[in-house]
This record gives C-alpha cells, sequence and structure tokens, in this order.
C-alpha cells in the first residue's frame, strides 16, 4: 500500500528522529541561552519564469567549539531549524539541521514537502504533467562562503529524492521549474557566485545556478550579474541575467531579493 506522496516513511522517521535528537541535545545544554535562537525573512522575485515568494526560517544555533562574533570565522556549530516557502496556494516547508564543523562550511539535511493548490502554472504544461498535490523529499546539501581582500565566493551543491503519489504520469516541480519522472525523481542543484566589494555596503558580481532532474533529464541554467547592499539587519540583491531551459525558449530574467535577519545568528552573510 502506497503512502501519502509516496515517500519510504523508514527514511523520513530517522530523520525525524535525528532532528529531534539535535534539538533535544541543544537545548538541554547548559551553555545555551534564549540569545541561540535566531530567525529572518525574507521576498524574492524574477520575471523569467515568473514567479515571487516569501520565507521565513527560525533556528537553534549551539556552538560545537571556537568562539563566534564579528570578524571572527574559527568556529564551529550545530543549529536545528524550521523554514517555510511560499506564497499560499504553493507552499514548501523544511525540517532539518545545519551542521558547520567551521563557520564558512554548511551541510544541511533534513526533509521537505511541498503542497500546491493552483491548477497549472505559466511556465509548465499542466495538460500532461501533474501541477497539484503534495511532494515530499528527503534533502542534503553542502555549502562553502569564502572572503578576502574585498572579494567573496560562494558554491553550494544540493541533491532531493522527490515523490509524488501519482505516478501516472511526470510530475510539475514549480520552484525549479523542471518536470519530474512518474512517481519519483531526483533533483540536483548546483550554485556559483563570485562577488567584489566596491564602496560602502555594496558589492556586485557574477551568479551561475543550474538545476537539472536526473531520471527525467529536463534542465535549466542562469547566468547573470548583481548588485548586493546590506544595512543595518536588511539585505538586498537585484540582478540580469540570461535563463535557458530545456522547458522553454531562452530569455533575458531579471530578479531581486530582500531579506531580514532579526536576530543574531551564527551563520555567515
Amino acid at each position: 500500500m502506497r503512502t501519502i506522496a509516496g515517500s519510504n516513511p523508514k527514511s523520513l522517521h530517522r530523520i525525524f528522529s535525528l532532528f529531534c535528537i539535535m534539538v533535544a541535545a541543544t537545548l538541554t545544554n547548559p551553555q545555551t541561552s534564549l540569545a541561540d535562537w535566531d530567525w529572518k525573512a525574507g521576498f524574492g522575485g524574477r520575471n523569467t519564469p515568473f514567479g515571487a515568494s516569501g520565507s521565513a526560517e527560525i533556528g537553534y544555533g549551539q556552538l560545537l567549539w571556537g568562539e563566534a562574533g564579528p570578524g571572527k570565522y574559527l568556529y564551529g556549530y550545530i543549529r536545528p531549524l524550521v523554514r517555510y516557502q511560499g506564497v499560499g496556494v504553493v507552499s514548501r516547508g523544511d525540517l532539518g539541521v545545519d551542521l558547520n564543523p567551521v563557520s564558512f562550511l554548511n551541510f544541511r539535511g533534513g526533509v521537505r514537502a511541498r503542497y500546491r493548490m493552483v491548477g497549472g502554472f505559466d511556465t509548465l504544461d499542466c495538460g500532461s504533467s501533474l501541477c497539484e498535490g503534495l511532494i515530499t523529499s528527503p534533502f542534503a546539501q553542502s555549502s562553502i562562503l569564502l572572503g578576502g581582500l574585498g572579494f567573496y565566493f560562494g558554491a553550494a551543491y544540493g541533491w532531493e529524492r522527490l515523490t509524488h503519489g501519482d505516478s501516472s504520469m511526470r510530475f510539475a516541480e514549480e520552484f525549479s521549474s523542471l518536470y519530474g519522472a512518474p512517481g519519483t525523481d531526483s533533483l540536483v542543484n548546483a550554485d556559483f557566485m563570485l562577488g567584489r566589494e566596491i564602496v560602502g555596503n555594496w558589492s556586485t558580481g557574477l551568479v551561475w545556478q543550474r538545476n537539472w532532474m536526473l531520471k527525467l533529464g529536463s534542465s535549466n541554467d542562469f547566468r547573470g550579474v548583481f548588485a548586493r547592499n546590506k544595512w543595518e539587519k536588511w539585505s538586498g540583491l537585484v540582478g540580469v541575467g540570461l535563463y535557458e531551459s530545456s522547458t522553454r525558449a531562452s530569455s533575458p530574467v531579471f530578479f531581486f531579493q530582500a531579506e531580514f535577519q532579526a536576530t543574531p545568528t551564527l551563520e555567515l552573510n
């Protein structure tokens, strides 16, 4: 008998159990305090494929070694987290754990669920693919952020195994704007960024992103330039570039993103 969304219940249970153990170990550590809680919120959008979404994340960070603070990078931490992203009719939630053996190297794993209540997308053919319903997935990702001499470099690689409960046809994944094979497919993404501080809190740089489905083979690429500014608890980014996809014709793209870091965090940003 197929479980909801066809996911492996044992695998999801193991990840959820690990999350609970991490939270319990962090909360019972005598060195923790209320200041270890952190949360942030953001909003972003793009014109191609057209879309916009808001996000919110809350985490509970605990130092494993070293000392954190302005200008300090030699420390490690663990951070259970909950994250939401969506626009109401399309929602995605994460339950995960960050493990940073050193501040600038991150490993994140957990479980993710998407629920779609919209009948169609401008960039995806919902007549020949499933655009509604629940998609679940375990996920894992890693990232690194380095900086020096006025430059900074970031790279990330992620994987998630998507499962839709209806295997009668391919399914659409709206955040990547790709199609997955009927039932189950694996979504992989890679991101690279190279930036240069120019004046004050402003910086500019290059970004490249690629998403692809392993079974069905659909993919897309984005290459662009951006400008970024940070002020107090806010950061904002705007950019332009070229979007190429196996699901639609190539086209120029404009994108923007804003984020509010409400409380101090052990994450580098």
